[in-house]
C-alpha cells in the first residue's frame, strides 16, 4: 500500500524539489557570511526487508547500520528546504559513490558551498567544479577547498 501511494504521488511532488538560485538563498538565510550558495549534503538510510534473492543481499547490507538498508542522498538549503533527493541505492554504496552516480554534481556551480560531515570524501569532484566543501568544526580535522 505504501509503495503504491509513493508511486502515485511521485509525479505530483517531484516538482516541489528544486535547486535554489544563489539570490534566493542569500535573501532567505541567516548564513550571510557565506559568499556562495550553501547546500547541506547528507545520505540517509532506511531499513528494508532482506531480499529473497541471495545475490542481491550484499548490495543492500549496510555495515554502518548492521542491517539491510536503502540509501539516498539528500540536500537542503539554509532555509531548510529540500533541494535534492537522489534515487535509492543499496546500503553498501559509499556516500561518495552515491554523490557521483546521482546527478547532484551536475547542479553544483562555481563558488557553491556544500556542507557535509567529514565522512564525505567529495572534495575532489567539488574542486573540479570550483565549489567549496565546508566541514563543520565539530566533525572535521581540516577544511577542504579554498575558503573557511
Amino acid at each position: 500500500m505504501f509503495t503504491a501511494w509513493i508511486i502515485l504521488l511521485y509525479p505530483c511532488l517531484k516538482s516541489l524539489i528544486t535547486w535554489p538560485s544563489k539570490l534566493k538563498v542569500k535573501k532567505n538565510t541567516c548564513l550571510h557570511h557565506f559568499v556562495s550558495n550553501v547546500e547541506i549534503h547528507d545520505c540517509t538510510e532506511c531499513f528494508i526487508q532482506k531480499p529473497s534473492n541471495t545475490k542481491a543481499q550484499p548490495t543492500i547490507y549496510s555495515t554502518y547500520e548492521s542491517h539491510n538498508t536503502g540509501k539516498e542522498l539528500v540536500a537542503i538549503d539554509p532555509t531548510r528546504t529540500f533541494t535534492f533527493i537522489s534515487n535509492i541505492w543499496g546500503g553498501n554504496v559509499s556516500d561518495r559513490s552515491n554523490t557521483e552516480q546521482s546527478y547532484f554534481l551536475d547542479l553544483v556551480e562555481a563558488d557553491d558551498g556544500i556542507m557535509a560531515e567529514r565522512g564525505f570524501t567529495i572534495r575532489d569532484p567539488l574542486l573540479l567544479k570550483n565549489a567549496i566543501l565546508y566541514i563543520p568544526s565539530f566533525t572535521r580535522k581540516h577544511v577542504s577547498g579554498n575558503k573557511n
